[in-house]
């Protein structure tokens, strides 16, 4: 009981400074790579929401924007930097040769879908959007299901901390 009231002071302290920038920034890095759960950050922006500090669409769109632009990240890198990237050694250890084998193999076989399931599974988002990057997937057919499933995703989350 303690614990939940320090935390509810120190998301609301936060977010008295930063405003929509604080659970931006959140997403924005977790989808970079920061080991932060997109959905912790989206049920507590519904909290925020149910103590009456954001109003629903702004922070609808705030969280879906820091979403998109977040999974846009691991994509360009992999665009960018290809399969050289897959020869650094962290690189290596979250996808290596194994893991970029099977997901290609997805691609091949799903594509798009594979991208919208992806969104759904934490801990395969970041490879899978690198990976569709890696595999030359254009950047609209990525954001097309991204986007798709994020329209989804944000709102029930956000839902959902509002509720609890």
């Amino acid at each position: 009981m303690i614990l939940a009231l320090a935390e509810q002071s120190f998301l609301s302290s936060i977010f008295n400074r930063m405003g929509y920038w604080a659970p931006f920034l959140v997403l924005l890095g977790a989808g970079a790579g920061l080991p932060v759960p997109e959905e912790v950050t989206m049920v507590g922006s519904g909290y925020l929401l149910h103590q009456g500090m954001v109003s629903t669409l702004p922070i609808m769109v705030t969280c879906w924007v820091a979403t998109l632009l977040g999974d846009s990240i691991p994509f360009w890198m992999g665009r960018l930097l290809g399969p050289k990237a897959l020869k650094l050694p962290l690189a290596n250890r979250i996808l290596h040769p194994e893991r970029f084998a099977l997901i290609e193999k997805r691609f091949e076989k799903h594509g798009t879908w594979a991208i919208f399931t992806c969104r759904f599974l934490p801990g395969v988002r970041l490879p899978g959007f690198f990976s569709a990057g890696t595999l030359g997937m254009s950047y609209t057919r990525f954001m097309l299901a991204d986007a798709s499933a994020a329209l989804f995703m944000v709102p029930l989350y956000v839902m959902l901390g509002k509720i609890f």
